[in-house]
């Protein structure tokens, strides 16, 4: 996915590992996502394609915080937080979409 977009669908809730649901960060270097709706997102984290998405935690196990986002703005993903993390998700208070720019 390095070097490209592409849209995904925000689930509500702690979102599945379904392929749809993942953002790919193998080999990624950073990223940003655009949201198409004002929300508030939560990121989980996965270490295999078959594994159940857990919170994302910071060195001290706590959860990261939930970010708020307006529509149309940048946001950078969380890839220092998700180091280690091949996979990433996303959830929010409402289904919506976002843009993801990789690199």
């Amino acid at each position: 996915m390095a070097g490209s977009a592409s849209s995904y669908t925000v689930p509500t809730g702690v979102p599945s590992n379904a392929a749809a649901n993942r953002i790919d960060l193998r080999g990624a270097r950073g990223g940003s996502f655009v949201p198409a709706a004002n929300g508030t997102y939560t990121f989980y984290g996965a270490h295999t394609t078959s594994a159940t998405p857990g919170l994302l935690c910071d060195e001290d196990g706590d959860a990261l915080d939930s970010i708020t986002v307006v529509a149309g703005r940048v946001y950078p993903l969380p890839i220092d937080e998700s180091f280690g993390v091949p996979y990433l998700f996303v959830s929010g208070a409402a289904a919506s979409t976002v843009s993801i720019y990789m690199k």
